[in-house]
């Protein structure tokens, strides 16, 4: 067999490519959130999984970068770094799929859009109950604190 055409791009490359792609992440993510935001679309993966096709150094820094632009630019508090973990799940699924497969085609990423699908699905829901339950003991205790100063 031979070897995965995805695992020869350089460390230049890789930083490059997850440069772009983080950028690019972003402004889909910018206009998602000004146009469509109604619609419960998490599409905040979508260029950190094409930069993890192309090596796991690319793929950290799409994913990375993406999410302190996001906490800087829009303003969201940094336990929303919370959510990277998913993102960089990502980039594990990905690259590990990638070293056990010797060719990847087009049924190996079908398979990896559901594995990916499922593995942050769970994350997040995880991540959401642990940061929901963190920020409203927090907020409650806030409360509780106050009551007693008046």
């Amino acid at each position: 067999m031979k070897e995965n055409q995805f695992s020869k791009t350089s460390l230049v490359k890789q930083i490059l490519i997850g440069i772009i792609c983080s950028v690019l992440e972003f402004g889909l993510y910018y206009v998602y959130q000004n146009l469509f935001n109604p619609i419960p679309l998490y599409m905040d993966t979508l260029f950190t999984t094409a930069a993890s096709f192309l090596g796991p150094v690319s793929g950290c820094i799409c994913a990375l970068l993406f999410h302190t632009i996001t906490v800087f630019f829009f303003g969201y508090p940094l336990y929303n770094y919370a959510w990277a973990i998913c993102s960089l799940s990502v980039v594990l699924i990905i690259r590990l799929y990638i070293r056990l497969r010797k060719k990847t085609e087009v049924l190996d990423i079908v398979l990896l859009v559901f594995i990916i699908a499922l593995a942050i699905s769970i994350e997040g829901a995880l991540i959401f109950t642990i940061l929901n339950f963190a920020v409203s003991y927090a907020e409650e205790i806030s409360d509780a604190a106050d009551c007693y100063v008046m």
